[in-house]
């Protein structure tokens, strides 16, 4: 089990969101689900979901903001429900599906195509950690193509078109990304170099956003992965 000065995070979690809705006055109802109401399922993975049903757009950087820095979250939604997937720094995650008036995401600073690279090595991690390697293993070559496009990306702002009838220097990135994915069977043994390669080609594609401190850029996804100590320890 995970556990923080003794006690599960996802129950401490989940118990502030339920007093958040309390104090919410657009919210009409409240319930947990998943291995957050069956303690003895949940294990280092296993995040807290949540399903708030409200009169009023939910302000979901409200909500989130007292429960520490947010790394990455996915936004989805369709016409009377949205769910947002969040990641916060210290590998601790939250699901919130809310029905009703479409909610406000959380604030971020991240563009939203490393957003998603770092949400799909996340899920990724956990996948793999759970033995799912399927499944894992998909989402880990998500974050290698996606990788790909940044670089693709790249090239066309350098050579000012995205007509291309042949190669270029950008090309190289190609070879390390397949360097590293052939590297191992076990793409937690190739996701962390994966990422600098990331840091690399993103920062000279937005160099604006690469102001975080590299060591700590992934460390979430390292926390996941097992090769630091996060909230469970």
């Amino acid at each position: 089990m995970c556990k923080t000065l003794g006690v599960l995070w996802q129950l401490e979690v989940a118990q502030a969101l339920g007093q958040l809705a309390l104090e919410d006055a657009g919210v009409q109802a409240f319930r947990l689900h998943g291995s957050v109401t069956d303690p003895s399922r949940i294990d280092r993975w296993s995040d807290v979901d949540a399903l708030v049903e409200s009169s009023q757009p939910l302000q979901l950087q409200d909500w989130l903001h007292g429960f520490g820095e947010i790394w990455t979250f996915q936004f989805q939604g369709s016409t009377d429900s949205h769910v947002c997937r969040v990641v916060l720094v210290d590998g601790r995650r939250i699901d919130l599906t809310v029905c009703g008036p479409e909610p406000r995401p959380p604030n971020s600073s991240v563009c939203p195509s490393l957003r998603s690279i770092r949400f799909d090595a996340a899920l990724a991690a956990v996948k793999l950690g759970r033995g799912d390697r399927l499944i894992g293993t998909h989402l880990a070559l998500e974050v290698a193509r996606a990788t790909l496009v940044l670089a693709m990306q790249l090239r066309d702002r350098d050579m000012g078109t995205a007509l291309h009838r042949s190669g270029s220097s950008h090309d190289d990135v190609a070879g390390e990304v397949a360097e590293l994915i052939t590297r191992s069977t076990d793409p937690r043994d190739w996701l962390p170099p994966l990422t600098a390669l990331i840091n690399r080609v993103h920062g000279a594609l937005h160099p604006d956003e690469m102001t975080e401190d590299v060591n700590a850029r992934w460390r979430p996804l390292r926390i996941l992965l097992g090769g630091e100590s996060g909230p469970e320890h």
